[in-house]
């Protein structure tokens, strides 16, 4: 997929857009069946990561969650940090902790895991609307969806 420079790379920093438009063929004619635009961070488009997506899918079977919604898929605590013990050289020895302090506590609490979390972005909740969908009105709603979303994610990576 092709990819939209939002910020150029100097280092580690660049920032990357991926738009996928996908339809279905059903009987002679075409059916939008997901919108998404994918963020991706790092020094250059093969070499990033995804870290996170704002999704549409039209389709009843979707409405499970929320449409459109946004997803967290890699945040800065997803990598680990450099040197630690299982990343020293085998023929090393591993360093012992002194025998007077106390082990360090092993995940001593559970980690949320937002990967799977669906961030409602417009559901009518303000309207009273009865459920958390919003369909695509029509092809021109989707556009100036995809605008806006991508304005507002250029906006907001200009702003970090």
């Amino acid at each position: 997929m092709p990819l939209l420079v939002i910020r150029e790379p100097k280092g580690q920093d660049g920032v990357f857009l991926e738009v996928a438009v996908d339809y279905s063929w059903d009987a002679g004619r075409h059916y939008l069946t997901h919108v998404s635009l994918k963020l991706y961070t790092g020094p250059a488009p093969n070499a990033s990561a995804l870290r996170f997506r704002a999704e549409w899918d039209p389709r009843e079977a979707a409405r499970l969650h929320a449409q459109p919604h946004w997803n967290i898929d890699k945040g800065d605590d997803d990598t680990a940090p450099p040197n630690q013990s299982g990343d020293q050289a085998p023929w090393i020895t591993a360093a012992k902790p002194a025998p007077w302090l106390a082990p360090e506590p092993v995940n001593p609490e559970p980690i949320l895991n937002l990967k799977k979390f669906h961030f409602a972005m417009a559901a009518g909740w303000e309207r009273e609307a009865p459920h958390h969908s919003t369909p695509i009105a029509d092809e021109s709603a989707l556009i100036r969806w995809m605008a806006g979303c991508t304005g507002y994610i250029r906006d907001q990576v200009c702003g970090v």
